[in-house]
């Protein structure tokens, strides 16, 4: 895959609440050298501000696949990974 800067790509996908609340169906990013599993994804994208960090941390109605099968957020991620996040407004 394509690297910027000599770093590692992602792309995500939202799927559910998440494409309005977020207002975007898919992303792609450099994945930095020190975010290696889904967790530390979440956390650096729930920097883009406060919906983010809501919809995406502690969200019980998250769920996550990593090219196309579930994972848990310790699933490991690599360069060239499809990450989607299906997601529904929290209460």
């Amino acid at each position: 895959m394509a690297n910027y800067k000599g770093l590692s790509m992602v792309k995500i996908l939202f799927f559910g609440d998440l494409v309005d609340t977020l207002g975007m169906a898919a992303d792609e990013i450099p994945l930095p050298p020190d975010i290696a599993d889904v967790e530390r994804l979440l956390f650096l994208l729930s920097r883009r501000g406060e919906m983010w960090k809501k919809i995406l941390l502690g969200n019980p109605k998250l769920n996550i696949t990593v090219n196309k099968q579930f994972a848990e957020k310790s699933a490991p991620l690599k360069d060239g990974d499809e990450i989607a996040l299906v997601g529904f407004a929290v209460a």
